[in-house]
């Protein structure tokens, strides 16, 4: 356990002189290393650190990692490698998108709409970095009714993702 804990700290301290290239996080970069130690694998960390330089603003809870990859639909361990911390690189190097959609259901508060408002930005992240045609296309957001539509522009609003809101 302790040397999962060191290495957490390693890598943390390795990341946080990247941590000030990083655009859009709005944070200290003391502050989102310390985010990184908590994240379970190397995979997360380099994940939040991508999520962060495509513009989210979100720091991700330690289970939100994994629907953040099945919505954007990457593999469970992407990314393996930082590229020597070139993240338009890990962004381009993603494997092909596999599935065409998917069902994202858990108990209410969890982040289902974070999660599913950071796969989004993460895979336009991929797709521009690969030159894709597709790149450029909106996000279509179908919410069931206004109350549901309001709370995903109000997370909007409130910073998930820099940019046009």
């Amino acid at each position: 356990m302790a040397d999962a804990t060191a290495a957490r700290a390693a890598t943390a301290t390795a990341d946080s002189s990247m941590l000030d290239r990083i655009k859009g996080y709005g944070r200290s970069a003391a502050a989102v290393a310390a985010h990184l130690s908590t994240l379970k694998t190397d995979s997360d960390r380099i994940l939040q650190r991508v999520l962060l330089h495509a513009g989210a603003s979100f720091l991700m809870k330690t289970h939100q990692p994994e629907a953040v990859r099945l919505v954007a639909g990457l593999p469970r361990k992407w990314p393996r490698h930082d590229c020597h911390g070139n993240l338009d690189q890990v962004l381009a190097t993603a494997p092909p998108f596999d599935g065409r959609g998917l069902l994202l259901a858990d108990v209410m508060g969890l982040g289902k709409t974070v999660e599913c408002l950071l796969g989004a930005l993460l895979r336009k992240a991929v797709a521009r970095a690969r030159g894709d045609a597709g790149a450029n296309l909106p996000t279509v957001i179908v919410a069931p009714n206004d109350a549901v539509l309001t709370q995903w522009r109000e997370h909007l609003l409130q910073g998930i993702v820099d940019g046009p809101k």
